[in-house]
């Protein structure tokens, strides 16, 4: 069966790891990836949910000054994008790099601008904004994140269920379509077009067990 392949991607510092960790119970140290690894993309199995995989994806600068097309297949491979930045890092030339590779790929991505907890509450508006004009994203593409954060500012996650949110979200409304680019859309008939997807994806249970609700994707 085809697998869904949700990827995280960030340079060095953009606290990733703790957002896979936090998520998924995944620590990407100690946890051996699937067969398949390669250095570019290290791929786990969900814990829970059968047929999703979470990719763990440096960004381009971190694999190759240049743009290599071993890098442009980790992204190829990816059905859906979370594009860490380091809030406190700001947008460079690496960080626009990557996003352009995004686009590129035409598939479903969020930014989340994460380690927020370091920048002061009255700022965020405005890095929210610079960092938009910066991407090239809309406002609905982009969501203020800290999965580790500083507990002398608080002792909560913060965007976790934002993002969480976003990728049920982007499971379900997407869903045909991502089935359709992994070559399943001989199993998607025109009883299915002529429904809602939460009744095709009670029908598709049982056949494709990825499609998962906003419990299941915490470990």
């Amino acid at each position: 069966m085809d697998q869904l392949r949700l990827g995280f991607v960030g340079t060095v510092s953009c606290g990733k790891s703790s957002v896979i960790n936090k998520l998924f119970g995944i620590d990407v140290g100690d946890i051996s990836p699937l067969p398949g690894s390669t250095k570019e993309a290290k791929i786990f199995a969900h814990p829970s949910v059968e047929g999703l995989q979470i990719a763990d994806l440096p960004g381009l600068g971190d694999i190759n000054s240049a743009i290599t097309d071993i890098a442009k297949d980790a992204f190829a491979d990816l059905d859906l994008i979370v594009n860490i930045l380091n809030a406190d890092g700001g947008v460079g030339d690496l960080e626009i790099e990557n996003m352009k590779l995004i686009k590129e790929t035409r598939k479903p991505f969020i930014v989340c601008l994460n380690k927020i907890d370091l920048i002061g509450e009255d700022e965020h508006d405005e890095l929210k904004t610079v960092t938009m004009e910066q991407l090239g994203v809309g406002e609905d593409k982009i969501i203020l994140t800290a999965f580790d954060p500083d507990e002398a500012v608080t002792s909560a996650m913060i965007g976790a269920d934002l993002l969480n949110i976003w990728i049920v979200g982007t499971l379900n409304d997407e869903g045909k379509r991502l089935l359709y680019l992994k070559g399943l859309h001989k199993k998607v008939d025109d009883e299915f077009e002529k429904e809602s997807f939460f009744k095709k994806s009670i029908k598709l249970a049982g056949k494709f067990p990825f499609i998962p609700d906003a419990i299941a994707l915490y470990y």
